[in-house]
């Protein structure tokens, strides 16, 4: 890796990054490029944290939906190339579960045990595809999903007259929402929970 790269190690995740812009900048003086001091040293800094703040933001607000075979999985729509990034943060909090997340029609896969393998199959597909090979965690059995504590706890928060709309697509824009978030019911709150689902 060069050292320009070492400064910007994101910024080749991005989806407009070109091998020619990293060539220039290497041509130019470390102290400028350190700096940000030149014209296309900006704009590989911009793509940097560009990449970053995506990370940061997807690894917030990413949720997922759990399989009693230990599997968690989850689709995304990011602008840049950073499934792998986020499949190697969520193994090291979940280290026991297989994490699936689906992007740009193929899903990628990592194992309890940090294999990556990439799939060009829906999301659900190789879920099926998972649990026919993994038998039930042995922890998952006793898992339950209490919707009615949910409800309570949701309905506690929730405060009509504090409805805040274009507050909340700021702190938490919609294309970072799963589409089976609650997050993504705030808005039309008038029913339960449960009644969106269906």
């Amino acid at each position: 890796m060069s050292e320009v790269l070492d400064c910007f190690y994101l910024a080749d995740r991005h989806n407009k990054f070109n091998s020619d812009l990293l060539k220039k900048v290497e041509m130019q003086n470390i102290g400028l490029v350190m700096n940000v001091a030149t014209p296309e040293a900006r704009q590989l800094y911009e793509m940097h944290t560009n990449v970053a703040r995506a990370i940061c933001k997807i690894k917030s607000f990413l949720r997922f939906d759990i399989s009693l075979h230990g599997i968690l999985y989850t689709s995304i729509d990011s602008e840049h190339h950073i499934v792998d990034d986020l499949l190697y943060f969520f193994h090291e909090r979940f280290p026991i579960f297989h994490i699936a997340i689906f992007d740009k029609k193929k899903t990628y896969v990592i194992s309890s045990e940090g294999l990556v393998s990439v799939y060009d199959l829906s999301l659900k597909d190789v879920v099926l595809l998972f649990e026919k090979k993994l038998p039930v965690l042995e922890i998952m059995k006793d898992f339950s999903y209490d919707e009615d504590l949910w409800e309570k706890y949701y309905d506690s928060q929730f405060i009509l007259e504090r409805k805040n709309l274009r507050l909340m697509k700021s702190m938490m824009p919609l294309k970072y929402r799963s589409k089976n978030s609650a997050e993504s019911f705030i808005s039309n709150r008038t029913k339960k929970l449960l009644e969106y689902c269906n």
